[in-house]
């Protein structure tokens, strides 16, 4: 019997980046787990990225997208212990199986951080994808503006 089921691509360096940098917010925030809310606060810490130039290209301001996440999340208490690996949630988990479909459809090698964001989006449910959708993105008009930015760069 042939498998069907399409690898997972690994994760590029951008991704990477922002994965370790969603750990270390979950952990200013007081948070023992790393949500899609956390992962798309590691994204927009990537300021000279093709995130941030596909969100302004659509008029999104990154700065007022954080905020909006800092505004809405909980502060946790933390933990007693100074745990550096926070465990993925769920929808988290999610994002990451959705941004490999999307680096599969879109024909890259990696996970990208613009999968990433595209992964927030498909998922749907998360606190990350309900401030995308928020501010009135959605998963074609990312595609374009991330295509334009990989075009002009």
């Amino acid at each position: 019997m042939q498998n069907t089921m399409r690898s997972q691509p690994e994760f590029g360096p951008d991704a990477q980046s922002a994965v370790g940098v969603a750990s270390d917010e979950a952990g200013m925030l007081g948070h023992e787990y790393v949500g899609t809310e956390h992962l798309l606060l590691g994204l927009l810490r990537q300021h000279d990225g093709s995130v941030s130039a596909a969100l302004r290209r659509q008029h999104v301001d990154p700065a007022e997208l954080r905020n909006r996440i800092v505004t809405t999340v909980t502060p946790g208490r933390g933990s007693d212990t100074n745990e550096t690996v926070r465990p993925f949630t769920s929808r988290c988990k999610a994002v990451f199986s959705e941004a490999g479909f999307e680096a599969g459809d879109q024909g890259h090698a990696r996970i990208a951080a613009g999968d990433l964001l595209i992964g927030l989006l498909r998922e749907k449910m998360g606190i990350g994808a309900q401030v995308l959708v928020s501010a009135g993105l959605d998963v074609q008009a990312l595609r374009t503006a991330l295509r334009e930015v990989e075009s002009a760069e």
